[in-house]
């Protein structure tokens, strides 16, 4: 129950409570949610194979991320490791045949990422399988596939730690960064680190595809109603976070998928206003936006190579999937309730862009989309907005010098 676990937790020292939080993350992970879609087991031995270093590409977000890492991106024999996920049946995937040469215990997450420690580090290790929940589970054969995460995604976490580097942290941004891939080079599919270590601070992090069942019990919990209180600390935060992602990176989320999504809770399991995005290469430059942010404009012009899949022309505010399988089991958010989500989510969104760029963003009953478009379509020299977020990153910048 959620007072026990309260009761629990507050009994514990500040190592045993990150063991204890980390724990609880893990269980929240693998609840069944979707018919076929739970995992079988909590934890999994992962295969490990060696293959030749010509075979494989590294790559890196930055040496301070992969601390500890060493043996694992950078072997002195020359050869690398290659993980399998346990599930995978897919004999296209890479080094399917290799030989087994060791096994590493992998917790399950709600997809085909799984946690290890490596060198003293708790990281994501994600790997391709067309059988994320098992052979019994729902097969996805698209699954068995990585090439457009390994891609994007270390080139996202560059860019994020470039520009925070930059102007600084915001402490109520948590970005799980991907820090490694291990790319095969004849297909270009492979494995792809992700950095865990912002889950040990001793907070409590809910998976966002769990409100519907655990964020009942929670709301309950806090005497509050389920709608009223997850429309603020689930729909309004994601509002603030896609505001952020603009102003700060030039980036916008493909796809708001809950699974994609932490909430942090205290020690009483009450949302802290943190949400923690995972899952990054799910992103896109929003260009006119990119091209006003100097670090974010050369990233852009670097994926422009592959193509326009990761670059909009304008914003793409995504809301309709706040709710996504929400209501697989029993109706939990209806059509109503959804469209007050998704108007708490676009207010906030638009008070943070407010707040920030210290402009006035005009309501209407046409989507606020379309008076930004419109706005940052205009160019810069008629843009309120552009000049706003470069007039944001300059005392940004500023205020982070005088420290």
């Amino acid at each position: 129950s959620q007072e026990r676990c309260v009761r629990l937790f507050r009994d514990l020292s500040q190592a045993e409570q990150v063991d204890f939080a980390i724990k609880q993350w893990r269980r929240w992970e693998i609840l069944p949610t979707v018919d076929g879609w739970a995992q079988v087991r909590a934890v999994s031995p992962i295969p490990i194979s060696k293959v030749r270093s010509d075979s494989v590409e590294i790559q890196i977000s930055s040496a301070l991320d992969v601390v500890g890492l060493e043996q694992l991106l950078n072997p002195n024999d020359g050869q690398f490791y290659w993980f399998k996920h346990p599930y995978n049946t897919d004999y296209t995937v890479p080094n399917f045949y290799e030989t087994v040469i060791a096994t590493i215990d992998g917790y399950h997450t709600a997809s085909r990422t799984m946690e290890i420690t490596w060198g003293g580090r708790r990281i994501g290790i994600k790997m391709a399988t067309n059988k994320p929940f098992g052979e019994s589970g729902i097969g996805q054969p698209e699954k068995s596939e990585l090439n457009k995460d390994l891609r994007y995604a270390v080139a996202r976490s560059k860019l994020i730690g470039a520009i925070d580097l930059e102007i600084g942290l915001n402490p109520k941004l948590k970005i799980q960064k991907e820090i490694a891939a291990i790319v095969d080079k004849k297909t270009g599919n492979g494995i792809l680190l992700r950095d865990y270590s912002d889950l040990e601070d001793g907070f409590f992090y809910l998976p966002a595809h769990l409100i519907p069942y655990v964020g009942k019990d929670i709301a309950h919990f806090a005497d509050a109603k389920f709608i009223r209180f997850w429309g603020r600390h689930w729909a309004a935060s994601i509002g603030i976070l896609q505001a952020q992602l603009l102003i700060r990176y030039g980036l916008q989320v493909r796809s708001v998928n809950p699974q994609n999504f932490l909430i942090q809770l205290d020690q009483n399991l009450r949302p802290t206003g943190v949400v923690v995005w995972r899952d990054i290469a799910e992103s896109k430059f929003v260009k006119p936006v990119a091209e006003v942010i100097p670090q974010a404009y050369g990233f852009m012009n670097s994926d422009a190579r592959f193509g326009k899949w990761s670059i909009d022309e304008g914003v793409s505010i995504e809301t309709y999937n706040l709710s996504w399988n929400f209501n697989a089991k029993t109706e939990i958010v209806t059509d109503t309730e959804l469209a007050g989500w998704i108007a708490l989510h676009n207010e906030a969104y638009v008070r943070d862009l407010e707040k920030n760029l210290k402009i006035k963003i005009p309501r209407s009953d046409v989507w606020v989309g379309k008076f930004i478009n419109d706005d940052i379509g205009s160019g810069y020299e008629n843009s309120i907005i552009l000049k706003g977020i470069v007039g944001w990153h300059h005392r940004s910048r500023s205020k982070k010098d005088s420290r």
